[in-house]
């Protein structure tokens, strides 16, 4: 019969980056499983006027929690999740990121030009910010190609 067990690394192994993401993923599963958000949100995401099909929209929580993200369809809309098998997102303020790819046919391992303003794709830079109450939020996302960045 054998054993098996687990190893841990000596304790001075266990430093820097490797404890981050140790810390940060165990708060991030913990968080995960908690109750059922208290909000949901939905809407269309436009460039310039013109309906952004696939894009990856994520809201990202002023305070700690989970990112809750969506990939918007050919009409724009999106709906929100924060994984796999829960939908929603718990209320408050949110940093709003949206990044979108131009497809390139045929050719998987390539990417398109990027279609939105890098100041989007970034939580640091987005001048999209939301306040997230509970219940159903519709929040369209007007995208501009000439967009700032935000200010600190």
């Amino acid at each position: 019969m054998t054993s098996s067990r687990l190893s841990f690394p000596p304790a001075g192994r266990l430093t820097g980056a490797r404890l981050r993401v140790l810390v940060y993923g165990s708060l991030a599963l913990s968080c995960a499983g908690c109750g059922r958000p208290g909000a949901s949100v939905e809407g269309t995401v436009t460039l310039d006027g013109s309906p952004l099909p696939a894009a990856r929209v994520s809201f990202h929580p002023d305070s700690p929690g989970p990112v809750a993200y969506g990939l918007s369809l050919d009409d724009g809309s999106y709906r929100l999740k924060t994984g796999a098998k829960q939908t929603g997102l718990a209320p408050g303020g949110y940093r709003v990121t949206v990044f979108a790819m131009e497809a390139v046919a045929g050719a998987e391992e390539k990417a398109g030009r990027l279609l939105t303003p890098p100041v989007y794709g970034d939580p640091a830079t987005t001048p999209l910010r939301f306040q997230v109450d509970a219940g159903l939020n519709r929040v369209p996302l007007a995208l501009e190609s000439t967009a700032k960045a935000a200010k600190p």
